[in-house]
């Protein structure tokens, strides 16, 4: 009996961890840092990573854009040096994308967890947790 009850316990403790090892790769709260900028202009595409330099004396960090998600719904949002508060939701239409509303602005981002990435204008951001 005290076998029986040992293995149906270490059952139940291996699928519980499975369980939270699942729901941990898919949750979208975190700190996401800049990874790299991808920009096409007149046809000529321009990508740029941690460690480059964008101008003369500008070098890319992980922190030149970075945006945290709580689990209560709020985000900071650092861009450039200049951090604002926001909110985030789950976007409606797309279970893959999220929206950030900043300063009265909303915007829809795709995130799956891992990665987050923003186009606009020829220029795709891509942060990485």
């Amino acid at each position: 009996m005290k076998k029986i009850r040992t293995v149906v316990l270490m059952a139940v403790i291996a699928v519980f961890g499975i369980a939270m090892f699942a729901a941990c790769g898919s949750s979208k709260e975190g700190v996401y840092k800049f990874y790299s900028l991808t920009q096409e202009k007149n046809g000529l595409k321009t990508e740029y990573f941690v460690g480059d330099e964008i101008e003369a004396n500008t070098k890319l960090t992980e922190d030149f854009a970075k945006i945290e998600l709580t689990e209560g719904g709020t985000c900071v949002v650092t861009l450039y040096g200049k951090t604002n508060t926001g909110t985030w939701v789950l976007n409606q239409e797309d279970s893959d994308k999220i929206d950030i509303t900043v300063n009265g602005i909303t915007v829809s981002v795709i995130c799956n967890g891992k990665t987050m990435e923003f186009t606009n204008e020829g220029a795709t951001l891509i942060l990485k947790k």
